[in-house]
């Protein structure tokens, strides 16, 4: 079932994640999310972009204006 939404998380080294507009399928019988390749993918580069700058354990993503640019 696609949706559109907000989702948050921790990852697995402890950066809660944030991301507003984002398209999904969602897997209710095993809680999870999951993201078209395209999202996945910017998702991981800011991840790791995050780890690089350090600083505080959060970060904000806006996949509506992502999927925009």
């Amino acid at each position: 079932m696609a949706q559109r939404g907000n989702l948050g998380w921790t990852s697995d080294d402890g950066i809660r994640v944030t991301i507003s507009g984002a398209k999904f399928h969602a897997c209710p019988m095993c809680n999870t999310a999951i993201f078209p390749q395209n999202v996945k993918d910017w998702l991981e580069k800011a991840l790791d972009q995050k780890r690089a700058i350090g600083g505080s354990p959060y970060l904000f993503l806006n996949a509506f204006a992502f999927a925009h640019s």
